[in-house]
Parts: C-alpha cells; sequence; structure tokens
C-alpha cells in the first residue's frame, strides 16, 4: 500500500528537481487536477498512477513508493542526477543544501 502524504511529497520533489510543472507531467494520461490532488496527499496512487508518473519523470516506480529519505540532500543530488538533460535543477539543490542540517553550507 501506498502512503500518503510521504508518497505525495515525494511525487513533488522529483517533479520539481526537474524543473517540470504538473502540466509537463501529467501529458495526454491525467488531469493536473490529479496531479495535484495526488502531490497533497488528498488522493491515495494506484499501481496504475505510479507506473505512469514514474515513465513521465524518468524513474524507476520505486523512487515514488521505496523506502527513502527523499528530504536529504542525498535524495535531491539522486533526483538531479536522473533528471533528464537540460533540467535545470538549481533550485532544487539550493533548497537541500539550505534545509539539511548537517551539510556543508559552502557546497
Amino acid at each position: 500500500m501506498l502512503d500518503q502524504p510521504q508518497f505525495g511529497r515525494r511525487l513533488k520533489r522529483l517533479r520539481t528537481a526537474r524543473g517540470l510543472s504538473q502540466a509537463d507531467v501529467v501529458g495526454d494520461g491525467m488531469s493536473t487536477g490529479h496531479l495535484s490532488r495526488l502531490e497533497s496527499g488528498g488522493r491515495r496512487p494506484t499501481e496504475r498512477t505510479v507506473a505512469y508518473l514514474a515513465r513521465r519523470l524518468g524513474v524507476d516506480a520505486s523512487a515514488l513508493t521505496g523506502p527513502q529519505d527523499d528530504g536529504s540532500l542525498s535524495g535531491v543530488l539522486a533526483a538531479v542526477v536522473s533528471a533528464p538533460p537540460g533540467t535545470d535543477s538549481t533550485a532544487a539543490l539550493d533548497r537541500a543544501v539550505a534545509d539539511d542540517p548537517g551539510a556543508d553550507q559552502s557546497l
């Protein structure tokens, strides 16, 4: 079973780390309203939804559902490394460094 709101936070973090809007992610297969409810924790995702979103984000489904601390600097770095070429992830990296109390601020 996929837990909310953790799934939604992870989904949003992966999307924003890639510099994608909700419309960029949903394509023709989903409404932005549905994605918004998933990200806010208002809807529980189905396995089919997870597979679709993983394909759209270019990640394995486990990136959305597997155990990980996606708020950590290492989690954001993993998302940035797997982002499509040309994606500007500077803002996501800046937030991750600022939010990580153990991070070297000179990074």
